[in-house]
């Protein structure tokens, strides 16, 4: 048997490896990612309601609502707990949480990168009242 019988074996064994890589990539980006972004943007609407509850009982408590960073106290004296840091799934800068009172005595508490502009979760940004959260963007 010659090198020239040999070739089309080796293109043809060559071509099923690219296929297989290209089937396993696409695989990844339609399955796995999605999936990831899903769950990391489930945590951050669960933390979100969360730190929503600890906010309010902080103000029907009479106390004083903070901003802060995730481990921060909330509350003034610290009796609602403290910012989660649960948000590393959806972005590398954890995210500063802002609460902004408004006129007719509610808050909206909010999540900033550190420059004071809307901090995401893989497209997906919530802020809460003391009613409810509602979510903008891509939230699934």
């Amino acid at each position: 048997m010659n090198l020239k019988d040999q070739f089309p074996i080796h293109v043809d064994f060559i071509v099923v490896l690219i296929i297989i890589f290209a089937v396993v990539v696409v695989g990844w980006r339609l399955w796995y990612e999605p999936a990831r972004d899903k769950i990391a943007i489930n945590a951050y609407k669960i933390a979100m309601n969360s730190m929503r509850s600890m906010v309010e009982s902080c103000d029907v408590s009479g106390g004083k609502i903070l901003s802060g960073k995730p481990g921060n106290p909330i509350c003034q004296p610290n009796t609602a707990g403290t910012y989660l840091d649960v948000m590393r799934r959806c972005n590398p800068e954890p995210p500063n949480y802002a609460v902004i009172k408004i006129k007719n005595g509610g808050w909206i508490l909010t999540t900033q990168n550190g420059n004071n502009e809307p901090w995401s979760c893989r497209g997906c940004s919530i802020s809460c009242s003391q009613d409810k959260c509602e979510t903008r963007g891509n939230c699934y």
